[in-house]
């Protein structure tokens, strides 16, 4: 899952399990100590053939992004919002530029439109943790 947070509540709905930090933890939505969920898996894993790349990889100053991911259309379809890297954007749809909706500098993702389109919610996630 890369960069995204892997978390699901529990069919009741009093907690979230989540992974972070190579563990899996319970965590209550009440507010109480979250707990780790110990668990192990016996497994054969069988590696693919090592990679070498033979041409030369250069720092720049920029690069250019070729994937965008979580985009969603604002409702009046005018308007488009989605994630490069980890940071929000919107657009003037079909044909703006794209403009960064924050400052922020940990991971945004998963956009979605308030109703009349003048707002926008998102998830955020950083080492200390993840937010609305």
């Amino acid at each position: 899952m890369g960069v995204l947070p892997g978390m699901s509540f529990t069919t009741d709905s009093k907690n979230l399990v989540a992974s972070y930090g190579g563990k899996l933890h319970l965590i209550p939505i009440d507010g109480s100590t979250s707990s780790e969920i110990p668990f192990t898996a016996n497994l054969k894993l069988e590696l693919g053939p090592r990679l070498e790349f033979k041409y030369p990889i250069t720092d720049t100053a920029f690069g250019l992004a070729t994937q965008i991911r979580d985009a969603v259309p604002s409702p009046d379809g005018k308007k488009l919002a989605f994630t490069v890297l980890d940071r929000l954007y919107v657009m003037d749809y079909p044909k703006g530029s794209a403009k960064p909706l924050t400052k922020h500098e940990f991971t945004e993702a998963q956009p979605t439109w308030s109703k009349d389109g003048k707002s926008i919610v998102f998830v955020s996630w950083s080492p200390q943790g993840g937010n609305l």
